[in-house]
């Protein structure tokens, strides 16, 4: 028998043994209220396709060839351990749903409060972090869009100006409560995602070059393929915010359904304009993948090619600066519960939920104003922060809290903790060059 960790609830370790067919009674039974295991797949697609539709090409194009294996890798890992998380907060019980944190209060259970406050530290700066990464996003095509069919706009607004104004717009948006409140942002947020990411793909391959073996192709070094692979586990993770999700659900035992599902859509999104990018483009992709859709549209002598090309390039910009303001309301509402929680805020609607959540969307809005290139807050929070809440703590918490863990999951949580360990030093090695080299050269 393991030690036992001393929590509040008093929890033993003998409820975290669970046998066959205990799981659908640990879970939360199915009520008339909550979400619904297909109305769960927008959320969870909402939640983890975002950043990756315009940075998944430059990821892709820096880890070279590597990166296919390191999507398989990101795919798989985060379909195993969403299947042991149900494991673990089942083997909480009720505990875990009388909270506004259930991510975090399985943490405590297994480690003890004072883990659990370190690792309410990490999962807030992630949050923040991915938020900070939307605001950017959205801003910059918004900017985009502004350029073109407005510019008086552009000219007199500045990318900081444009920052503050898209704040002003999403503070009110953050007060609405939980998911189950706001199932039509989940929708267009995925909804929007989706379409963008088959128009990008779409007119990559409309503008193909006629001889793909003169695409200049990127020399893969280690800096690159660090910065690459943290963006690429950072687009496919969010196993964090996936307890929110459950806590909201009819019957919690079907995450793990909706998660299949929710990663076969991630993954149709992601692979074709990874590829398409690394393949298509090379050397030549942009950070924003976005930028070189346009790009390819002004260059065109084809005018009814052009015409064709510049239509499907701004609505895909349109339609994914909807996804990440939509997107940021989804993220934020994970930071905001859990602090709620802590300060005992009621679960209605009161002044102190407006004030508490208008100061983290200002907070944002700080971080996007000090470090405007959203390429190297992902790949920092990819590669150090997702990393550690997504693979390593739930693997950690599962060999504590349940019994009986057979020899062949434990030799998956090895491989996975070993690939997100390497993932996290890399990581910070090369985005903190990245940084060192944004305020030497500050372009």
């Amino acid at each position: 028998m393991k030690e036992e960790n001393p929590v509040d609830s008093q929890v033993t370790k003998s409820n975290f043994q669970i046998e066959d067919g205990e799981l659908e009674l640990l879970l939360p039974s199915k009520s008339k209220k909550g979400l619904s295991w297909q109305l769960a797949i927008l959320f969870i697609v909402g939640e983890i396709v975002g950043g990756g539709v315009v940075a998944m090409g430059d990821a892709t194009v820096n880890a070279g060839w590597w990166s296919i294996g390191l999507m398989i890798f990101s795919l798989c890992s985060n379909l195993f351990i969403t299947k042991i998380l149900v494991e673990i907060i089942a083997s909480i019980g009720d505990e875990a749903y009388k909270t506004r944190d259930p991510y975090t209060r399985a943490i405590e259970c297994a480690f003890g409060k004072k883990v659990k406050i370190f690792s309410s530290i990490i999962l807030h700066s992630l949050n923040i972090s991915v938020t900070t990464v939307y605001l950017i996003l959205s801003t910059e095509l918004l900017i985009m869009f502004f350029n073109e069919f407005a510019p008086i706009l552009t000219t007199t607004l500045g990318f900081r100006l444009w920052l503050c104004i898209l704040v002003a717009i999403l503070i009110p948006i953050t007060w609405l409560g939980t998911p189950s409140d706001y199932w039509i942002v989940a929708l267009f947020a995925s909804f929007t995602t989706i379409c963008a990411a088959i128009l990008i793909s779409t007119s990559l391959l409309l503008n193909r070059p006629s001889d793909i073996s003169k695409v200049p192709v990127r020399n893969v070094t280690p800096v690159s393929f660090f910065f690459g692979m943290g963006s690429i586990l950072f687009a496919f993770c969010g196993v964090p915010f996936l307890p929110n999700i459950q806590s909201d659900m009819k019957d919690g035992k079907m995450l793990f359904k909706s998660s299949i599902f929710s990663y076969v859509i991630v993954a149709s999104v992601y692979v074709p304009i990874g590829i398409l990018g690394m393949v298509l483009l090379g050397n030549n992709i942009n950070p924003n993948v976005i930028m070189n859709v346009i790009d390819q549209s002004k260059s065109l002598q084809n005018a009814y090619l052009k015409g064709v090309l510049k239509k499907l390039g701004y609505t895909a910009l349109v339609l994914l600066a909807g996804h990440f303001l939509f997107a940021y309301n989804l993220i934020f509402n994970s930071l905001a519960q859990e602090l709620e929680e802590v300060l005992k805020i009621k679960r209605v609607f009161c002044w102190q939920r407006c004030l508490l959540r208008t100061f983290f969307v200002l907070l944002t809005l700080t971080l996007a104003q000090t470090i405007p290139k959203f390429e190297i807050i992902l790949s920092l929070a990819g590669g150090v922060l997702m990393t550690s809440l997504s693979y390593i703590i739930p693997s950690l918490m599962y060999i504590k809290l349940i019994d009986n863990v057979s020899i062949s999951y434990k030799c998956i949580m090895a491989v996975i903790c070993t690939g997100a360990a390497i993932a996290c030093f890399g990581s910070i090695y090369s985005s903190a060059i990245k940084i060192f080299n944004f305020y030497k050269n500050p372009v």
